[in-house]
């Protein structure tokens, strides 16, 4: 009938109708997104990040570099490295001749040992009575290009234990310093976090005298104030972990030391009297732990001994092994104190390794990360 055609009519009306409604309102939306999209590419993009703490200000003058007293010529010709320091916080527990503040460095490789620097720290906080606890002093050797993340974990870190003491100790121009350490064009043997502990008194405030360096790849079972507390360093410069091998020197030394008159001639003088008089059985110590007397290593100028044997071995290739490690067996010669047997690190997973004070990730099928 009539009357039911309208009313069909008039409900196909209604549906173009909300159909041409729905449409303009869509198109009202993606006007809009458009637009405010347009407006945000147009924007200039940050180029900082901002961290969660204002940035230090800059002191007017840098610290001293390094003493160039006792440098040999060589030396003295390459730019010299210069070391700044920021401090978060400084322990809960004011310092005193009772209760020193147990300071400890740490390399700080954020590439390759973020996560074992978090573990290596926490077995630290966990294994240390609450006697000691808050003497800890954390230092992290940075790099300058890592400043920003050491930052950010320097400041989480402080959150998450706020009565302990947090530094980073920058270490700048390491790239010009560092040619003084090539040999055989081998980057493991001049990586600038493993030789940042070379610098150890210059990135340190003077007013640390003693100080804990550690390698990344450790843990901590055992109290680390009992560490601190057994290395005598007050006549040496050192306290060190002997190789458990016993390992004698000559093995980490070349022929061209002994055999050729021209590598001995061309030696320094302090490098010459060492090469006449060293005993080719003295046993090794490991320079993944030591306890160093910074007092001592500032007065003797330790950073430039080890700079003149880098530098002598870059030339004639004297040492067979790992760099760090035969040069502070060449400068502290004798001149270290030993740390009881106790403190050597298990290797994680070999026999015994869960009842080691210390435990070390050795190798790098060991290392988890």
């Amino acid at each position: 009938s009539f009357g039911s055609f309208k009313r069909k009519t008039l409900t196909l009306n209604r549906l173009i109708a909300i159909f041409c409604f729905t449409c303009l309102l869509f198109y009202f939306v993606f006007f809009i997104i458009s637009t405010n999209r347009t407006k945000i590419q147009n924007e200039p993009k940050q180029t900082s990040i901002r961290l969660p703490f204002p940035e230090p200000t800059p002191e007017p003058t840098p610290p001293p570099t390094s003493s160039s007293e006792g440098v040999s010529e060589l030396a003295k010709s390459y730019p010299r490295p210069r070391f700044e320091r920021q401090t978060l916080s400084e322990p809960a527990r004011q310092h005193s001749k009772e209760t020193p503040h147990i300071h400890i460095s740490i390399p700080y490789d954020c590439l390759l040992y973020g996560d074992a620097i978090q573990a290596l720290i926490n077995s630290i906080v966990n294994a240390t009575n609450k006697s000691s606890k808050n003497s800890l002093f954390f230092h992290f050797l940075v790099l300058p290009q890592e400043l920003t993340s050491a930052k950010i974990f320097a400041d989480e870190a402080h959150r998450l234990f706020p009565d302990l003491g947090w530094e980073l100790n920058i270490w700048h121009n390491w790239e010009a310093v560092i040619e003084l350490y090539k040999q055989d064009n081998d980057p493991r043997k001049t990586d600038p976090h493993n030789l940042s502990r070379v610098y150890l008194a210059s990135l340190l405030s003077p007013s640390v005298d003693k100080v804990i360096s550690l390698d990344a790849d450790l843990l901590f079972n055992s109290n680390i104030g009992l560490l601190y507390s057994q290395a005598d360093v007050s006549k040496k410069s050192l306290a060190v972990i002997i190789d458990s091998q016993k390992r004698p020197l000559s093995r980490y030394l070349s022929q061209n030391v002994t055999n050729q008159t021209d590598v001995i001639n061309g030696a320094p003088p302090r490098v010459r009297q060492f090469i006449d008089s060293y005993d080719r059985q003295e046993p090794v110590f490991s320079a993944g732990i030591f306890i160093a007397n910074l007092t001592t290593w500032r007065t003797i100028s330790a950073s430039d001994r080890i700079e003149e044997w880098a530098m002598f071995n870059s030339e004639f290739n004297v040492f067979r092994h790992g760099l760090k490690k035969n040069l502070m067996n060449m400068v502290f010669y004798k001149d270290h104190q030993n740390i009881p047997k106790s403190w050597e690190p298990g290797v994680c997973g070999g026999p015994g390794d869960d009842k080691a004070r210390v435990q070390h990730f050795a190798g790098k099928k060991s290392k988890p990360w």
